[in-house]
């Protein structure tokens, strides 16, 4: 799917969207350091959060936990 298509479907069809590009950020979070992970996971809407969180390993999940408690 090019960049426009991804663009579109997120407007279109958030659920479809979030769908396709779940696996692509939950790769991406794993290889973010710690401060990343604090700039780049408020920003995700809950339900994209939500579909994301189950993509993620056990040591991924406890980063993400680690870095919102502060």
């Amino acid at each position: 799917m090019t960049p426009s298509e991804e663009a579109k479907l997120s407007k279109s069809d958030r659920q479809a969207w979030i769908a396709y590009v779940s696996p692509r950020m939950a790769a991406s979070l794993s290889r973010m350091d710690d401060e990343a992970i604090a700039r780049t996971w408020p920003t995700m809407g809950r339900d994209y959060q939500t579909a994301v969180w189950p993509l993620l390993s056990a040591e991924d999940q406890a980063r993400v936990r680690k870095v919102r408690a502060g």
